[in-house]
């Protein structure tokens, strides 16, 4: 699996695609602007995030999956790639905490707290937060 950028004008219509799809509103393309997205591939684009910086703290946010392989173990395997990707990237923007949300108890939730990151009270997101290593 390959990490690779994402254009967000040419693949927008792909991310909401996949949100709508999976019965959630996208975010908005005017949000994404303020982030650097990337997509892990492997052979076609199995997962896409967003990272974004503020000081010391990045965020890791509106990550989805691609629906044709969603619940297998790719999306896993790629999740993994994607937030290891992630934690390597915001230590070279300067960042030595991320932070993580989702919008229910949802399986990023779950499959997160499994790796080492934990719960931050708050809504209406639940956050996750893991240190920069």
């Amino acid at each position: 699996m390959k990490i690779r950028p994402i254009a967000l004008e040419a693949e927008y219509s792909t991310l909401s695609e996949w949100w709508t799809k999976r019965r959630l509103q996208p975010p908005q393309q005017l949000i994404l602007q303020g982030a650097q997205g990337f997509a892990v591939n492997a052979g076609i684009d199995i997962m896409m995030g967003w990272f974004y910086r503020s000081g010391n703290v990045g965020f890791v946010e509106w990550i989805t999956s691609n629906p044709s392989v969603a619940a297998s173990p790719t999306t896993a395997d790629a999740l993994v790639v994607l937030l290891d990707f992630m934690n390597t990237f915001a230590k070279g923007e300067g960042a030595n905490v991320i932070l993580c949300s989702s919008q229910d108890d949802g399986s990023v939730g779950r499959f997160i707290s499994k790796l080492g990151w934990l719960p931050c009270g708050g809504r209406p997101h639940n956050f996750f937060v893991k240190a920069v290593t």
